[in-house]
């Protein structure tokens, strides 16, 4: 008789052991996913590491005007541009030009397909900081919006955003997109060409007709 009645308890005692575990593992698997999710997904960009970059992005801040700031604020995203194509990037010169520039062109379509983060791999001597687009500037907030951009980051001229850069294979020619802005008609940007040579990269001019913008 005790047999008989210590069976089902046996038996049910055999069924939790099994099945407590599976409902844990269960459980963990779909905690796991809720934390993993958002560092996987499309709201959190890859960093932008690459070096040849952040040289070209110096060397540009160095350059003309822009070298006798004392502080530099730059964009901390490099802003997707989907279904881009070379046809797009306001760039126009024959064939000459296409057989050296073209696959760089294409490069730079496919480079800016998707959202960045710039990282702090400036090679600069000047202080910078990065700062999200949506902390930059507040919108619809016109003149008095500079003024307390300036209070806020004073010696910057401004701020600065760039593209992802692209490149041809052999990584000595590139194209690169900077916008700057300083005041509520003040700023230009468009592409800008380099070439890689003894180790350095330098900017270059173009036989081609280059759209760019100024206000």
């Amino acid at each position: 008789m005790n047999l008989t009645r210590s069976a089902p308890r046996a038996l049910r005692m055999f069924i939790l052991l099994c099945v407590f575990p599976l409902a844990l593992a269960e459980r963990a698997s779909t905690a796991n996913g809720q934390q993993s999710s958002p560092r996987s997904g499309t709201d959190h960009p890859a960093a932008y590491t690459d070096q040849d970059s952040y040289q070209i992005f110096a060397a540009l801040l160095q350059s003309g005007g822009h070298s006798q700031y004392l502080q530099y604020v730059v964009q901390a995203e490099i802003v997707a541009q989907p279904d881009l194509t070379r046809k797009d990037l306001g760039i126009e010169g024959d064939k000459a030009f296409l057989r050296v520039w073209g696959r760089v062109m294409d490069d730079f379509a496919r480079q800016n397909g998707s959202t960045r983060l710039v990282q702090r791999n400036f090679p600069l001597a000047a202080p910078y900081e990065l700062i999200p687009q949506a902390n930059i500037f507040p919108a619809g907030s016109g003149a008095e919006g500079w003024e307390e951009y300036y209070r806020r980051h004073p010696g910057s001229g401004g701020y600065y955003w760039f593209s992802a850069v692209g490149f041809n294979p052999a990584r000595t020619r590139a194209i690169v997109d900077m916008g700057h802005r300083c005041g509520l008609l003040c700023g230009g940007g468009g592409p800008r060409f380099f070439e890689k040579k003894n180790g350095k990269w330098r900017e270059v001019s173009v036989k081609a007709t280059v759209m760019s913008w100024v206000s």
